[in-house]
């Protein structure tokens, strides 16, 4: 069952990024990669300034094809680093609950430590867009609380269509899909769910 319930979350527009990756995942990723190039056109220019090697065409030539290599290795980073259609594994024999972010990394919980499934939506307002003052998004963050009181986030459910349209707002509805599978992976792990409104994610996140 926990197989079948990742596929269905790989493909109705679930993520396993968290909430903090995926804010900062952008900057970082651009912050490196602009990093990575002027290394490599400094450490070409000062090859070429050292040895003194062909002429300036040449140089032109090499650097033009350091930025070619560079691209094709992000792009295979890209491809492996992407979150895993495996979302989450439940070895019940292991006392073991596993959520897979990607090929790198994944959160390992003991099934009997976990105390609470809640499911948390959250109103959050972005910048203004296509001639709208205001853009809201919704989100659904899934934890797991355990018996100590920690809060492991789980996966991210991302809003698909559009709700309410003015002339100065436009607001995203999360997939419906989202209760029905929180229901069934706290019925797997035969535990309680918790459902909070967008109200009350509000107030937490106002204090």
């Amino acid at each position: 069952m926990a197989e079948r319930i990742g596929k269905f979350l790989w493909k109705n527009n679930f993520s396993t990024f968290s909430l903090s990756y995926q804010r900062g995942k952008s900057d970082y990723f651009h912050t490196f990669h602009l990093t990575i190039k002027i290394i490599l056109v400094l450490g070409v220019f000062i090859y070429f300034e050292m040895y003194n090697f062909g002429d300036f065409g040449d140089l032109i030539l090499i650097t033009f094809f350091t930025f070619l290599f560079f691209i094709f290795i992000s792009q295979l980073l890209s491809i492996y680093i992407k979150p895993t259609n495996k979302i989450i594994e439940y070895i019940r024999p292991q006392d073991l609950f596993i959520i897979r972010i990607n090929c790198f990394r994944s959160k390992t919980l003991k099934i009997n430590e976990i105390e609470l499934f809640i499911v948390d939506y959250r109103k959050e307002h972005v910048a203004g867009g296509n001639g709208h003052k205001n853009v809201y998004r919704y989100m659904c963050v899934a934890y797991c609380k355990d018996i100590y009181g920690n809060k492991h986030e789980m996966f991210v459910v991302n809003p698909i269509d559009v709700t309410k349209k003015s002339e100065n707002e436009i607001t995203y509805e999360l997939t419906r899909t989202s209760k029905i599978i929180c229901d069934k992976i706290s019925f797997i792990l035969d535990i309680k769910t918790e459902f909070n409104t967008f109200e009350q994610s509000t107030k937490v996140n106002n204090t």
